[in-house]
């Protein structure tokens, strides 16, 4: 649920901008549906175009399942 709280807040370019830093542009945008490897940074960009609803809707679910990988991950890199 954590995951899920911390998404909704955010603004659709930064649940965007984050996932482009860490997996890269071309994936974020195969997640989100797009046939453009370059939509993800466009959309990143401050008055940029915006995603379609069903992308928004994609970008929000990949966005919440990569950050609770990424806080199951975390313990296990502790040494």
């Amino acid at each position: 649920m954590a995951a899920f709280q911390r998404t909704i807040r955010l603004d659709v370019r930064d649940v965007t901008r984050r996932p482009n830093a860490a997996l890269g542009g071309t994936l974020v945008s195969a997640l989100a549906g797009s046939k453009d490897i370059k939509a993800s940074h466009k959309w990143a960009n401050e008055g940029g175009p915006q995603p379609r609803p069903e992308a928004v809707k994609r970008l929000t679910f990949a966005y919440e399942q990569w950050q609770r990988v990424a806080v199951a991950v975390v313990p296990l890199n502790v040494v």
